[in-house]
C-alpha cells in the first residue's frame, strides 16, 4: 500500500478476495510486451476492443481532449453513459457489434475492420484477437445462433446476472450467460433477463447492476466473460480488481487509453449505485416531505404541481449539498 493508504482501501482490510484472473497467454503478452507488435496494439486498444463489443458504448466525449496527440490523453464526458445492445436483425450499413459474431459466419476481418474506418488496425492482429475470444461464452453463444437462422418468433434471454460459485473458481459457460426461447412458449422467465426479439425496433439498454455490464462491453479486458460478483459491492469490487497483486495476471492495469474509459464508466456506475442507495432509503436517512416543500419555497417555488418529490442526499454522499455545506463551514473555519 501507499503512505498513508488506509488498509480498508484495496480489499476492505482482506475482507474482500475474489478469484484470480486467469488470461490467455497470447493476451497478456499483448498487454505486457515492449515487442513493436504488442506497443500497436496497445497504441490503438480502444478501436480493438469496440469492434469486438457486444454492446453499443455511448456518451458525449469531449472529443477534443481524446483526439489530442501532442497532449496528455484525457478521458472526458458529460451526462450519463449507456451501455445498449442493438437489433436482432443487421443493421442498415452492415452488421455491428454483436452482429458481427451472427452474420460473420467466416470470422472474416474485414468486416470487422470496416466497422471503424481510418485507423490502419492490424489484420493479423484481428485475427489472433478472433482466435484468443473463441473460447469467449458470449461470443460462442451469439456464433451459434448462425445455425438457427433468424425467425419472427424468435426471443434472445441474456442473463443479467450469472450465479456462479466462487468457490470453485468456475467461469460462465454458454448455457449459462444466454438462452433461446420462442414466443408463445410457457416459460418462467427471469425478471431481470434482458430480453431481444426479431421484430423488436428499439435498442436494450444494460443495466449499471447487471453483472453482463462489463464482459459485453470490454471483451478483451474480461476474454472469459467473468460477471461480477454480486455478494461484493460495487465500490469494494473495483478497488480490489484495480490494484496490482501478485500472481494475478490482471490486464486492466495495462490497457492504456482503454483503461481510461474503464475506470470513467466503473466510476459513473459507482455513483450511480450510490444514489439509487439514497433515492431507495429516503426513510432510512430520514428524509422529511415537508423538507422538499420549504426548500422549493425558498428557492421561489409557489406552485404545488412543480414541486415534485425531492431526494435528499445525506451529508455522507460525496459531493452533494450538505457534504459540501459541511465542506465550506470547516474551510471558513480555518481562515
Amino acid at each position: 500500500m501507499f503512505q498513508f493508504e488506509p488498509p480498508t482501501f484495496c480489499c476492505y482490510n482482506r475482507e474482500v478476495v475474489l478469484t484470480p484472473t486467469n488470461v490467455h497467454e497470447q493476451l497478456y503478452e499483448l498487454f505486457t510486451s515492449s515487442s513493436s507488435y504488442s506497443r500497436k496494439f496497445r497504441s490503438k486498444i480502444s478501436a480493438y476492443n469496440s469492434i469486438f463489443s457486444f454492446t453499443y458504448f455511448r456518451a458525449h466525449i469531449d472529443k477534443n481532449l481524446a483526439n489530442a496527440r501532442h497532449r496528455i490523453y484525457t478521458f472526458r464526458a458529460q451526462g450519463q453513459i449507456y451501455h445498449s445492445l442493438p437489433l436482432i436483425t443487421k443493421c442498415s450499413n452492415g452488421p455491428c457489434y454483436f452482429q458481427l459474431y451472427i452474420y460473420d459466419t467466416d470470422a472474416k476481418t474485414n468486416t470487422r475492420l470496416n466497422v471503424i474506418e481510418d485507423l490502419n488496425l492490424s489484420e493479423e492482429l484481428v485475427k489472433k484477437l478472433i482466435d484468443i475470444l473463441s473460447g469467449n461464452p458470449y461470443a460462442q453463444f451469439f456464433r451459434s445462433l448462425s445455425n438457427r437462422g433468424i425467425s419472427e418468433n424468435l426471443q434472445i434471454h441474456i442473463r443479467s446476472d450469472v450465479r456462479l460459485d466462487q468457490r470453485i473458481y468456475n467461469a460462465p459457460t454458454m448455457s449459462q450467460v444466454a438462452a433461446i426461447w420462442i414466443e408463445g412458449n410457457n416459460i418462467d422467465f427471469i425478471e431481470r433477463d434482458i430480453i431481444l426479439t426479431s421484430h423488436s425496433r428499439t435498442y436494450r439498454k444494460i443495466k449499471h447492476y447487471f453483472g453482463c455490464y462489463d464482459p459485453l462491453q470490454y471483451p478483451i479486458l474480461f476474454p472469459n466473460g467473468e460477471v461480477r460478483w454480486h455478494q461484493v459491492a460495487c465500490r469494494e469490487y473495483y478497488s480490489y480488481k484495480l490494484q496490482i497483486r501478485e500472481n494475478d495476471k490482471r490486464v486492466i492495469l495495462y490497457a492504456g487509453r482503454l483503461l481510461y474509459q474503464y475506470v470513467f464508466d466503473m466510476y459513473v456506475k459507482i455513483e450511480t449505485s450510490r444514489l439509487d442507495f439514497c433515492i431507495q432509503n429516503q426513510h432510512t436517512i430520514r428524509s422529511d416531505l415537508y423538507k422538499g416543500i420549504i426548500d422549493s419555497v425558498a428557492t421561489g417555488e409557489t406552485l404545488s404541481k412543480n414541486t415534485g418529490q425531492k431526494v435528499i442526499l445525506p451529508p455522507s454522499f460525496i459531493g452533494g449539498p450538505r457534504d459540501m455545506r459541511r465542506r465550506y463551514l470547516d474551510a471558513m473555519a480555518l481562515c
